[in-house]
């Protein structure tokens, strides 16, 4: 039968020592055949557990690099004969062999099998009944690296349910604290503080449950000690929170490392943090903040901004992400316009929607299309009309364009326009415009429609559109609005229809 072997697997009846021989030969065999549920059972019925864990006892490094392929092909992903095995009385005695095993290979093997699952009520229900949640957490401070980093991505599918967070934040709290105590391996203390910081993020249920951790108060410890290196490592974990619960006493510590890293990753991660703080603050806060925090973000982003690649790359990427976080918001918009560094930002931005570096291009048409929508008085929005006005025919051909991901950056930045008097000239002055706007047959997704509709709608409540475009313009726009996004004319006589657009991105 296809998927089954031509010489099917022998049953282990010898000595010991040929047992061990023959159950090594028939995992060479099964690797060499497809792993198809027929051959895993096949293998399973075959070679017994002690055989794979004697094998894993052998102290040859070649033994268990082809015991872990085939645990790999045997056991990982998420299909039910693997997950049931793993459920088994023999793979709960596998599982804790592998994990406390003295080889980096097979502990990281065992630990990436336990993550491999969908992580519902039944999974991590016989995790934690067989006390391997609490092996995961043990393994999170393994010495190497890769280990405890497999155990991070188990336990953080864990969290994400009810009985995981409860296994992990109340049953086991002891341990997830045990190597944070003064004096623990600084990587260790960071790795767990890594987890915890994620797991925060999951949910508002994973954020009360964190919080009532001595997480942040560690890493405010971390960020206060004379260590450069555990200070620079503490602030890009603690960047990982929502920026409220960081609070305004760190953030400008956050400022200060984030001027002094050489690391780019670190960087954008710390300069996107700060940004989105201050876009969330309230606008009537009455609690306001360190001025020396904001002098401090806009010193670097109009430093970074000044000596970027003019053609774009990642760096520039990572600024213009930056700036449409800290634009997404009035409160955002306005520290950014009253620090002074606005005007040399607009004056670049538009070149940057052109750049030939795809992730550049889209990063630049997302802040341009946050700034645009704030940046609705003079000095700003007079700068805007100057400089992206004469952008118009590029950005109808990127809308008009094969590349999904720039269609939408330039529909949404078009929308943005449209919140203006000089936006709505500059495109309606294109001859073919509103055409291709309201042909709804142009487009294969969802989002495209959904993006033209919003595009129009926006033109049609302009105070200003009938000066702009005249009556019947203003009828066609509002005509269309009245049909909807995804209105299809029926030319056969019957019905008109909706359009059944396909979803994307």
């Amino acid at each position: 039968a296809p998927g089954c072997l031509i010489h099917p697997f022998a049953p282990l009846t010898a000595s010991p020592t040929s047992k061990m021989a023959n159950a090594l030969t028939q995992v060479q065999d099964f690797l060499a055949h497809p792993s198809t549920p027929e051959v895993r059972a096949q293998f399973l019925a075959s070679v017994p557990l002690e055989a794979l864990v004697g094998l894993l006892g052998s102290g040859s490094k070649s033994t268990e690099e082809i015991v872990c392929q085939a645990l790999v092909r045997l056991l990982g992903g998420d299909h039910a004969d693997s997950r049931a095995f793993l459920m088994s009385p023999q793979g709960s005695q596998l599982i804790p062999a592998g994990l406390s095993h003295g080889s980096v290979l097979v502990r990281k093997t065992t630990t990436e099998l336990l993550s491999s699952k969908t992580f519902d009520d039944e999974w991590v229900g016989w995790l934690r009944s067989q006390g391997f949640l609490l092996s995961l957490l043990k393994a999170v401070v393994d010495p190497i690296i890769h280990v405890g980093t497999a155990a991070s991505a188990a336990l953080l599918k864990a969290a994400a349910t009810p009985m995981g967070r409860e296994g992990i934040f109340v049953e086991n709290k002891d341990q997830l604290w045990l190597q944070c105590e003064d004096g623990s391996d600084s990587i260790v203390q960071l790795r767990v503080l890594e987890l915890v910081c994620k797991i925060w993020q999951l949910s508002p249920e994973c954020a009360e449950m964190s919080k009532a951790t001595p997480a942040r108060a560690t890493l405010v410890g971390l960020i206060d000690s004379d260590d450069i290196l555990l200070q620079l490592n503490a602030v890009e974990i603690i960047a990982l929170l929502p920026p409220r619960e960081i609070g305004r006493d760190i953030m400008p510590k956050l400022a200060d490392a984030a001027e002094m890293c050489g690391e780019q990753v670190v960087f954008a991660r710390l300069l996107e943090c700060i940004c989105r703080f201050v876009a969330e603050l309230p606008e009537d806060d009455s609690e306001t903040i360190s001025p020396e925090l904001e002098d401090t973000l806009h010193r670097m982003l109009g430093g970074r901004f000044a000596a970027c690649n003019p053609s774009g790359d990642q760096v520039v990427s990572d600024l213009l992400n930056a700036l449409a976080v800290l634009c997404s918001s009035v409160r955002g918009f306005s520290s950014l316009a009253e620090s002074g560094t606005a005007p040399a930002i607009i004056t670049v931005l538009p070149g940057f929607v052109q750049s030939l570096h795809h992730p550049t291009r889209l990063a630049a048409l997302e802040a341009a299309m946050r700034l645009l929508q704030h940046a609705t008085a003079p000095p700003h929005s007079t700068l805007c009309e100057q400089k992206f006005a004469p952008l118009t025919p590029f950005l109808l051909s990127l809308a008009r364009g094969p590349v999904p991901e720039q269609k939408i950056g330039a529909l949404c930045l078009f929308r943005s326009m449209a919140m203006h008097a000089w936006g709505l000239r500059s495109m309606f002055a294109q001859s073919d415009f509103l055409t291709f706007m309201t042909d709804r047959r142009l487009e294969t997704f969802k989002r495209a429609l959904d993006e033209k509709f919003g595009v129009i709608s926006a033109s049609a409540n302009h105070p200003e559109i009938l000066e702009i475009v005249g009556e019947e313009r203003v009828t066609a726009l509002r005509a269309f609005v009245a049909q909807g996004a995804y209105y299809t004319p029926n030319n056969r006589g019957g019905p008109d229809q909706v359009q059944v657009a396909s979803e994307h991105l």
